[in-house]
This record gives structure tokens, C-alpha cells and sequence, in this order.
């Protein structure tokens, strides 16, 4: 699914990478930041940071954009 647009983000990882605990996915917003998304499939919670930056905190999806992200990637 690399380089798909959701909404604001386009995805540039190919799949999900689990590490520290999250699954992780690369992406760039619509004005060129970088940043991590992670993904919780069964809460359907999303939580975003910038590259050398805090997590925001998980909030539940609620975009339609961000209903289709956690739909693609958690199948």
C-alpha cells in the first residue's frame, strides 16, 4: 500500500513494522513533515508524532480517511 493518500497523509511504508510495542507506519503530511503513525486494529486508535518528537496520545478514528487507513492495514 506504499505511497497511498489517506486524507492529509500519504503512507510510505509497504506494511505494518512493530517495534517498542506499536505497529508503526511511515508517512508524509500535505505539507511535507515526516511522521509515524501507530495503529492499535482492535481499539481503532491512532496516535501520530513528528520524527524526533513525543507521541500525541491515542485517540479513536474518526475521519473517514482514518477509518480506511486502520481498514487497509488491519485486515
Amino acid at each position: 500500500i506504499k505511497n497511498k493518500k489517506y486524507g492529509p497523509l500519504t503512507i510510505k511504508s509497504e506494511e505494518l513494522e512493530y517495534k517498542g510495542g506499536r505497529n508503526l507506519l511511515n508517512a508524509i503530511n500535505n505539507k511535507g513533515q515526516k511522521l509515524i503513525i501507530a495503529i492499535k486494529c482492535i481499539e481503532r486508535e491512532i496516535d501520530v508524532r513528528k520524527i524526533g518528537q513525543r507521541w500525541k496520545g491515542w485517540l479513536p478514528s474518526e475521519a473517514n480517511f482514518e477509518n480506511e487507513l486502520l481498514n487497509d492495514f488491519c485486515s
